[in-house]
């Protein structure tokens, strides 16, 4: 998570620009391949919990992970730059991977 939210680098507004005009013209869709590699990646490989152990996602689980980290990225590109922090959303996301991945 640190490391997708730090690429952004201080480039917030540009990357807010970005977006917005992605969405307005329709091309966000451009993601999708790489977020349907992921879903498929977590729901036959799995993830490694500590302890070195699988887990495997079900697809609807690995889908609702995937694209929940993408939404709130992308919310937070859109809206809450300064507004909340950088490590607060961080370690959201993080409390929601582990609760999709230490779930027995």
């Amino acid at each position: 998570m640190r490391a997708v939210l730090g690429s952004y680098g201080g480039r917030h507004r540009a990357h807010q620009l970005l977006l917005e005009y992605s969405l307005s013209r329709g091309t966000t869709g451009q993601l999708a391949p790489f977020f349907a590699a992921l879903v498929e990646t977590l729901s036959t490989l799995g993830v490694t919990r500590p302890g070195g152990d699988k887990k495997l996602l079900t697809e609807a689980d690995a889908f609702v992970l995937t694209h929940a980290i993408a939404g709130v990225l992308r919310g937070f590109v859109a809206s809450a730059v300064g507004r909340v922090s950088t490590r607060n959303i961080e370690t959201s996301l993080a409390r929601l991977v582990v609760g999709f991945v230490e779930e027995a």
